[in-house]
């Protein structure tokens, strides 16, 4: 099994903005979440972070993680599940992955140990996201595919994607972000996507946070108990040879 392709992997693909935090570059510049979205903003010190410098030589404002205890939960359950499953085979390759997908031009380096280290904690970090090969935002899209389109974009990565963690197809690829348009466009693709509707900006008026919210992280959980149930039946199997 070890580096084998399976149907079980999966790889999340992870909006940052109204997804994972509000950046705030200044401080007039409103943030993007609805009313009822802005109250899942962290008001824990460990959430909120004052003058983080996100591109060289730039301080933003602030940056305040969203649904952060959700995503850390979400988070430490992958290390949970691919722990146990690289115990049982020995495959260097994690059975659940994520990357970041950003249209902003955040530096990924500076993203990761400034921001993302400091919402979810070093053990999350450095399991989860152990170098900067996943993370791409504005410059890498303008630079390879001359504009900004998630959807076009993942579809050029997907050969590269699908040789580093060795997946079948597309639908192992879970796209979540605030945007439907970006959703909308990765599922024409053939790649699985979860819409995240966080920001009234970038959704129909009548698909509230308030009334599908949860269900976002419902649904990536139903992923991670797939994944979990395969672990579970591979250390069966294990126990009765």
């Amino acid at each position: 099994m070890k580096n084998a392709k399976l149907s079980q992997r999966r790889l999340f693909v992870l909006d940052i903005d109204e997804n994972l935090a509000s950046i705030q570059l200044d401080e007039d510049e409103p943030h993007n979440l609805s009313k009822s979205a802005e109250r899942s903003l962290s008001q824990s010190a460990l959430g909120i972070i004052d003058k983080p410098e996100l591109t060289p030589g730039l301080l933003w404002k602030k940056a305040t993680a969203f649904r952060r205890l959700e995503w850390k939960t979400f988070f430490e359950e992958i290390i949970t599940i691919n722990e146990r499953y690289k115990k049982q085979s020995n495959d260097d390759i994690p059975l659940i992955s994520i990357i970041f997908l950003t249209n902003a031009t955040y530096d990924g380096e500076k993203f990761i140990n400034n921001v993302f280290k400091h919402f979810f904690g070093e053990k999350v970090t450095s399991q989860l996201v152990p170098d900067l090969s996943g993370f791409y935002n504005r410059q890498n899209q303008l630079q390879e595919i001359k504009y900004l389109d998630k959807s076009d974009y993942l579809e050029y990565l997907f050969p590269h994607l699908q040789n580093k963690f060795a997946l079948i197809n597309r639908s192992q690829i879970a796209l979540i972000d605030d945007s439907q348009i970006n959703i909308y466009g990765a599922k024409e693709y053939g790649f699985s996507a979860i819409y995240h509707p966080s920001n009234p900006n970038q959704r129909p008026s009548f698909f509230t946070f308030t009334q599908h919210g949860a269900a976002v992280f419902q649904q990536m959980h139903r992923i991670l108990k797939e994944a979990d149930d395969f672990v579970a039946e591979q250390e069966c199997t294990v126990i009765h040879q």
